[in-house]
């Protein structure tokens, strides 16, 4: 058994026993919300009480821990998919229900912590869903942008 199955194992029987989970976020879809070494809190979630917006742990088709947004729901034969994407990402997935670990209730960086369960979280959740191409677009040429500007005039010298 690798590492990322016994991973997966463990995050899945503690959150099937109803108990919440810490782990360190990996990686950069999930950018600027969670970032690369961002500590998240899972907590075990219905699948009927997921809303667009929702940032849900899931086990992934490479059988890895995938932390991505809900930007679609949709029902087919009596079964529930959740569309998911990286806030930073292109690519769309169509995630089973079945699949679901839990729901990302808390994001902390450097001593701070913010709840993705309060009104104005939720809000600016069900907005990034819903404008979740454009946005990433948008960021993604504001990023080249200002590298193309820093690369071209340089980096500004504060020290006077």
């Amino acid at each position: 058994m690798s590492t990322s199955t016994q991973y997966l194992a463990l995050c899945e029987a503690i959150l099937t026993e109803g108990n919440a989970l810490r782990i360190r976020a990996r990686g950069h879809s999930m950018h600027p919300v969670v970032r690369d070494g961002d500590e998240v809190r899972i907590a075990p979630c219905s699948p009927d009480d997921v809303r667009v917006g929702d940032i849900l742990c899931f086990r992934s088709q490479l059988e890895i821990v995938v932390v991505h947004r809900v930007i679609g729901i949709r029902t087919v034969e009596g079964k529930a998919y959740f569309r998911m994407k990286g806030d930073l990402a292109l690519v769309v997935e169509s995630v089973p229900a079945a699949a679901v670990l839990g729901r990302v209730v808390e994001v902390g960086r450097d001593d701070r912590a913010w709840s993705m369960e309060t009104p104005r979280a939720r809000l600016v959740a069900r907005l990034l869903a819903l404008g979740s191409f454009p946005f990433t677009v948008f960021y993604l040429a504001l990023v080249k942008t200002k590298r193309l500007f820093l690369r071209v005039f340089g980096r500004r010298n504060d020290s006077r």
